[in-house]
């Protein structure tokens, strides 16, 4: 195909970015053992939502439970204990959801909930998984104990947003279960967890007083923003190549499961360089995006300004 001959010179204005922030940590197993749960669990939906949420169904109907525990076990070890007759507590839960979920291209980690006062003492823990779902473009949090996600008139919520309505005092959103019903006193108590919780990163709802040898003893306390614990799995980092005939750009996805890059109207290997005289043709704009086993993500703008 024919393309226009390239300027001498373009200016890129506009391009896509990746915020700062430390490595993604996800809760995953190796591949070989991601396979073998592959077997076990239900197959991927069409959306990354609708095989998130039958995964949750799944993972709370195993067992019923309990408190007990297995020791630096990964989630085929929990489903083989649920088989010889064994019932773990919430932890469980979270360990076969969170590595289920990334063993079907979904980005997900542990998330431990904390009620007020829990830091001396007082108070009680909860732990829940957190994944990024493609087709709605966020995190959202999802309790595998309970088999509920947490909802609004919006949609599905994620943690940083509960804990921030928890935090005002705002009305408490609603659960939303998958397989068994919720009363609203139970609700009630679940929702008494959302004052702090520790993933990669950790943030708390104000400054509090630990005790330290009998005495109080403050604590500096360390807090990440919503941007840096849960980053944008769309965002794609952009290099800007020299190509035999002329400049280019290649794109590299954060997002973990990513298999492309949507560049224009031309679908393009991770990595792959393109020439912008082919990418923009008459014009200097074009939407780059990051494709998944679940679709195309949000889109970035690309833009240049030429001089002939």
């Amino acid at each position: 195909m024919s393309t226009p001959a390239p300027p001498d010179r373009w200016t890129v204005c506009t391009w896509p970015s990746v915020d700062y922030g430390p490595p993604l940590v996800l809760d995953t197993i190796t591949e070989d053992r991601a396979e073998g749960l592959r077997a076990l669990i239900p197959a991927a939906r069409t959306s990354a939502w609708e095989t998130a949420v039958q995964l949750l169904e799944w993972t709370t109907t195993r067992w019923e439970h309990a408190n007990d525990h297995v020791d630096n076990g990964d989630a085929t070890d929990v489903l083989e204990g649920v088989a010889a007759g064994r019932r773990f507590a919430c932890v469980e839960y979270s360990i076969v959801l969170s590595q289920a979920l990334n063993a079907l291209g979904i980005p997900a980690r542990r998330l431990a909930l904390r009620s007020r006062d829990s830091h001396v003492g007082f108070g009680r823990g909860h732990v829940v998984s957190e994944a990024w779902i493609d087709d709605l473009g966020k995190w959202v949090l999802l309790d595998g104990q309970n088999g509920a996600w947490w909802g609004s008139e919006s949609g599905p919520l994620g943690y940083s947003e509960l804990h921030a309505l928890f935090s005002s005092g705002d009305e408490r959103p609603r659960m939303v279960p998958t397989a068994r019903a919720i009363s609203a006193q139970d609700e009630n108590i679940w929702w008494l967890y959302f004052d702090s919780a520790i993933s990669s990163g950790m943030a708390w709802s104000k400054p509090y007083v630990a005790t330290f040898q009998g005495n109080p003893a403050p604590v500096r306390l360390l807090a990440a923003p919503d941007a840096i614990v849960y980053p944008d799995l769309s965002q794609l980092a952009t290099a800007i190549v020299e190509l035999p005939d002329g400049c280019g750009a290649a794109f590299t996805p954060i997002h973990p499961y990513a298999n492309a890059v949507q560049a224009g109207p031309d679908r393009l290997a991770i990595g792959e360089s393109v020439e912008f005289a082919y990418l923009f043709g008459e014009t200097a704009v074009a939407d780059i995006a990051t494709v998944t086993p679940y679709g195309t993500l949000d889109a970035h703008l690309l833009s240049l300004e030429t001089t002939s």
